[in-house]
């Protein structure tokens, strides 16, 4: 069909149908939208080419376009239009020569490209450089949605360039395979450009100098959400960035898998240069580098927020997970580091973490678990740096030469609360420090093994204040079962804290190989000289368990330094450090890691006839009697709750139990009644906790369904119920049974009540 004299016959309908839309709109102003779009211009049955049409069209029409291949330059021209495929293999082929399609007149949200195979693009030249492979957009912010990109290639952004205040939306597409010379594999972003990247899949596509993927330089805040990025290659050794890189640009990066990337130089995930990023609720698994941060890497002063993301199986150098270097000071929060690993080739370590260049990176409420390194530092390994850690579960890492958790060198590492338990190294089990200076307090350090010296702690020619830290169970080859210092400091102070069923052939709980050490108002086992210290045991909940908290008879609560009311605000959990747990209204702090609480300290079993309270006992997974203790069940271990009748009496009746969950606010418990009748206990208070399970059973031996208005007559399916990893929850059991009075025996049910609290523990 001619084009020229098919736009000639349409011109006057057209006209016609405009004015009336125009006339319409304006007498109903205000009663509803008019819809803008009066024609459909069709390809190749009303225009031979794609272009044609686009020339043809107005604001709101809609080009419709059928399989087939279109060799050509697309170029919007401005205009408000839908471009569409009609269907599957609808391609738009760019002749290795040009840009696919083109926006570069001040294009809005409402111009739209959709549903294209886009190949062969070669991108625009700008001052000797090719941009956008396949789109190429300046000063112009369409919508790209449902294309597949593939076989592009420009110097800059493979499949789309953005320039000059570019806010594309980018959304539902497929980057397969294309190819950057210098940035951005499959998207480029610069400029002051905003684009928002939802949704997309990038596979297969490489750059050779930022960003394998996407590349994110001088631009504004961007926003790449929802993606999966995976099996992209940066294959430069000067560049960074195997996903995404950002340069002097401060995007939200949100939600994306991440995985299978490979980096040749700095991060196989996100690379992050004078970058206040938000980089949140992302997987990354299975990233390699060769050098810096298989996951994450921070250089150039960047303050980046990362919080609750997911990163596991990365590898690289060194930072496994996460690197910051050159002055850098991002907030880590909230994130899950599992098994990332460094591998060993002439560098320091840190199987999640490495820190060096000055940077000073705050990380809180993290779970830094089965991290390794041939190196040191199989968690964190810091050198000519500062690290601030905060709340953090560093556990089941190991390194192959010094410290099983955290190794430092000529830094400064502060430890505020939390945990390092069941490390493993050389020497140094949870810490190891050279030349470095270590405050840390309230922290549990237990359960760590050495082949060597320092099963808890390693001190070489470092300075150390440690306050309120309980060192329990660990375990050295040959010296210093808790703690163990070589070389002089200056300063050496351990007080408040316990050290406690640790274990090597020299110097069980301390081995000085160097004097110096001060050590006031501690629990050491075997004794150890020093104002107000102590060798009584501590009455641990359930150490086998690895629970390492005070029950509340034990003789340590209001024990610490009578001088220092509060050291810290919290303990190792969040407790207040001025609870009065045992009552005395002494307000003097516990001493170790743990403040007891006395919502945590269990207080069950059978109590007298003359009180007029039950007559039958109560087990709690095989426990009963008077004494004040914890019921510590194992993830996935059944939480049997029974009772049995006293010699005088008959069976107890049903009863029905309500779980009130303990908020880290000490003294603050929310109800959460499950048993009979309702069930909605417990939901997670601790967002670095995976969720783990247990079952409530009733005292038939069948177990409860929870939501059900009775006890079933049959024993029931299983019912999981979450609980909060590490958080107690107390139960409250009511009986309906019969109570003995004076030596005679009721004659009907009455209701009584008896409190047990449990732990969870891995």
């Amino acid at each position: 069909m001619n084009t020229t004299s098919h736009t000639t016959t349409r011109a006057l309908p057209r006209a016609l149908a405009r004015g009336f839309v125009f006339l319409l709109c304006h007498a109903w102003i205000g009663a509803w939208a008019c819809d803008a779009r009066a024609v459909e211009l069709r390809v190749p049955e009303d225009y031979s080419t794609i272009q044609a049409a686009v020339d043809a069209a107005s604001g709101g029409d809609l080009v419709d376009v059928a399989p087939g291949f279109y060799f050509e330059e697309v170029d919007f021209l401005g205009k408000a239009i839908h471009v569409r495929a009609r269907g599957a293999n609808t391609v738009i082929a760019g002749e290795q020569a040009h840009p696919c399609v083109t926006f570069q007149s001040g294009e809005g949200p409402d111009s739209i490209l959709e549903g294209f195979m886009l190949t062969g693009g070669r991108g625009r030249v700008i001052v000797g450089s090719t941009f956008g492979g396949a789109i190429f957009c300046t000063g112009s912010s369409p919508t790209i949605v449902g294309n597949h990109f593939m076989g592009n290639l420009a110097d800059y952004g493979g499949s789309i360039g953005c320039l000059a205040i570019s806010s594309p939306t980018i959304r539902d597409n497929v980057f397969e395979g294309d190819r950057a010379n210098l940035d951005g594999g499959a998207v480029y972003i610069e400029s002051d450009s905003n684009a928002l990247v939802d949704s997309n899949e990038i596979r297969g596509c490489s750059a050779a100098r930022y960003g394998a993927a996407i590349a994110i330089i001088d631009a504004g805040e961007p926003v790449v959400v929802d993606n999966t990025i995976e099996g992209n290659t940066l294959s430069g050794f000067s560049g960074a960035g195997g996903t995404i890189a950002v340069v002097r640009s401060n995007p939200r990066i949100r939600s994306n898998d991440i995985a299978g990337n490979h980096s040749m130089a700095h991060s196989a995930g996100v690379y992050l240069s004078q970058s206040f990023a938000v980089i949140e609720d992302n997987v990354f698994e299975d990233n390699e580098t060769a050098w810096l941060g298989g996951a994450i890497a921070c250089f150039g002063d960047s303050t980046p927020t990362i919080s609750s993301n997911t990163m596991q199986r990365n590898t690289a150098d060194d930072g496994g997970a996460i690197a910051c270097d050159t002055g850098s000071t991002p907030l880590v929060i909230a994130n899950r580091m599992l098994a990332n690993e460094t591998t060993g080739r002439e560098s320091l370590g840190g199987g999640a973490v490495f820190v060096t260049g000055g940077a000073e990176p705050t990380l809180e409420h993290n779970e830094i678990r089965g991290n390794r390194t041939p190196d040191s530092g199989g968690a964190i390994a810091i050198e000519n740096a500062v690290v601030n850690l905060r709340d953090n579960r560093i556990e089941e890492n190991e390194s192959e030469l010094f410290g099983g958790a955290i190794f430092s060198r000529a830094s400064i590492v502060r430890v505020r609360r939390g945990t390092l338990n069941d490390n493993r190294a050389r020497s140094g089990g949870a810490l190891a420090l050279v030349d470095s200076e270590l405050l840390i307090e309230s922290t549990m350090v237990t359960r760590n093994e050495v082949d060597f010296a320092g099963g808890g702690l390693l001190l070489d020619r470092s300075s150390a204040v440690l306050a309120s830290v309980t060192f329990a169970n660990n375990v050295a080859g040959t010296s210093g079962g808790a703690i163990q210092t070589n070389g002089t400091s200056p300063r050496r102070e351990l007080g408040n804290s316990i050290l406690w069923g640790n274990q090597a052939p020299q110097g069980a709980q301390i081995f000085e190989a160097a004097p110096g050490l001060e050590v006031t108002w501690c629990d050491v086992e075997g004794g150890w000289p020093g104002d107000g210290n102590l060798d009584v045991d501590p009455l641990f909940a359930q150490p086998a368990a690895g629970d390492f908290r005070l029950r509340l008879e034990s003789p340590l609560i209001d024990a610490g330094d009578p001088d220092v009311v509060q050291l810290g605000s919290f303990d190792f959990e969040g407790d207040s450090r001025t609870i009065d747990a045992n009552g005395d209204a002494d307000v003097r702090i516990d001493v170790g890691a743990d403040e007891s609480n006395p919502l945590v300290a269990a207080r069950f079993g059978s109590v007298d006839a003359v009180s007029g309270s039950l007559a039958n006992v109560l087990f709690v997974n095989g426990s009963a009697g008077d004494a004040s203790r914890e019921v510590v069940v194992a993830v996935r271990e059944s939480l049997t709750i029974t009772t049995m009748p006293s010699p005088a009496g008959p069976e107890p009746g049903h009863f029905v139990v309500y779980g009130y969950a303990l908020l880290p606010d000490a003294g603050t418990i929310t109800p959460q009644p499950f048993g009979l009748g309702i069930a909605t206990f417990p939901t997670p208070l601790n967002r670095n906790e995976p969720v783990q399970f247990a079952k409530v059973w009733n005292n038939l031996g069948f177990e409860v369904r929870l939501g059900e208005a009775d006890f079933p007559s049959t024993p029931a399916p299983s019912t999981l119920v979450e609980l909060p990893n590490g958080i107690g929850f107390a139960v409250d059991v009511t009986f309906q049974g019969f109570i003995e009075d004076a030596g005679s025996t009721a004659d009907g049910p009455v209701s009584l009540t008896n409190a047990v609290i449990v732990r969870v523990v891995d």
